[in-house]
């Protein structure tokens, strides 16, 4: 690639010898030690290529010796310039474009955030942005040492950080800290017992005496860890339970839908609000507002990079489209539909560990219900204070 680039800035020539005098030819290149490179055949002819201030030398000897080369192009910066020497604006853009290059080179315009699991991403951002690390800022300012320093300080959470610049773009590489498993924490001496009804299915003791243990069936309030330890001699002596004591409960879900419904439905009339976006801020570039709440909004954004850099310049189309409520008709099939991904979102929201689900649907004159029962896991540990 970069043989390319000098051969480009120097210039080079395209041409072809006739068959008949290749072989003399390429004997008479060496010969004189002259550079030839991509050679090849088309049509029998003999193609190759030579830098420019070398051409003139190879042309020379070859008429001395009855060959003619036959030029196919003249490439590179010397013959652009040959060519547009007198477009004045030609030079002064191509100068004019790689001074912005330059200059765009000179800030950072992306932060990418490594290694974070449970850390908000944009909690690592806003805190770089506060400690001179964000879209827009000089790369010569950054001290990515005091900087990394500062925002281990400021997130406790992060056991090792590490920022690095790479080009336009600030790397912000971090570890987390590995928290201790959680448990409450009880001063006074407490047994601990069932929150609810439910099957054991893992117990993580950290002190006191398990009471019952995996696969076994409790009751809510019933004593799961005793506030007791035994010595070396079995005697028995108080202690605070702790403990972690996992278990399978059973939970139900429904949703219903109805067969007619007030649907938003499209007129067909839009309007359009273009904005630019820069550094955060949006500047509209349109004389009315937004209309009314009876309009759909979509938003499409066009975001710029230069050299695969991401820069915090966008344009954005707000499309507004007008919806009007209309009664309509579905059918059995739509309304299940519509029922079980409601009934999924909500158990997905719960973020809930499931280990068993079973479903059923009901019909009725009007309306459709779906309905899942199903297992998840759940600490059901609670502490309870020991009279």
């Amino acid at each position: 690639m970069v043989l390319k680039i000098i051969r480009w800035m120097f210039g080079y020539v395209t041409f072809k010898v006739d068959s008949k005098r290749s072989n003399f030819f390429l004997n008479l290149s060496s010969k004189f030690n002259m550079h030839l490179w991509d050679i090849s055949k088309i049509d029998k002819d003999l193609v190759a290529k030579i830098n420019s201030s070398e051409f003139g030398i190879l042309n020379n000897l070859s008429r001395r010796n009855n060959i003619n080369l036959n030029i196919i192009r003249r490439t590179g910066l010397p013959f652009f310039y040959q060519k547009h020497e007198h477009r004045k604006g030609i030079l002064v853009g191509a100068t004019l474009f790689f001074s912005i290059i330059h200059v765009l080179s000179m800030f950072i315009w992306k932060i990418n955030v490594i290694g974070n699991e449970s850390i908000d991403t944009q909690k690592i951002v806003n805190v770089s942005r506060e400690n001179g690390i964000f879209a827009g800022c000089l790369r010569k300012k950054i001290d990515a040492q005091i900087a990394g320093q500062n925002i281990m300080e400021e997130i406790p959470d992060i056991s090792w950080i590490s920022v690095n610049l790479d080009g336009c773009v600030a790397n912000i590489s971090i570890k987390e800290q590995v928290k201790k498993p959680e448990f409450e924490q009880n001063p006074e001496k407490c047994h601990i017992v069932a929150e609810c009804d439910a099957q054991i299915f893992r117990m993580e003791t950290f002190s006191g005496t398990p009471m019952v243990s995996a696969g076994d069936t409790v009751l809510k309030n019933q004593v799961l860890v005793g506030a007791f330890d035994k010595d070396i001699d079995g005697n028995l002596r108080d202690a605070n339970a702790k403990a972690n004591v996992w278990a399978k409960v059973s939970d139900t879900i429904s949703e219903s839908e109805k067969l007619e419904k007030t649907l938003d439905l499209e007129t067909g009339n839009e309007k359009k609000i273009f904005k630019i976006n820069l550094f955060g801020k949006s500047f509209s570039l349109n004389f009315w507002e937004n209309p009314e709440d009876s309009w759909k909004k979509e938003i499409y954004e066009k975001k710029f990079k230069i050299f695969g850099f991401e820069i915090p310049l966008s344009f954005s189309t707000e499309k507004f489209i007008e919806t009007k409520q209309t009664k309509v008709n579905i059918t059995k099939d739509e309304a299940f539909e519509l029922a079980k991904k409601r009934v999924y979102e909500k158990m997905s929201c719960k973020n809930l560990d499931i280990i068993e689900i079973s479903e059923s649907k009901l019909e009725k004159e009007d309306e459709i219900i779906f309905k899942i029962d199903f297992q998840y896991l759940k600490n059901i540990a609670k502490y309870d204070k020991q009279k």
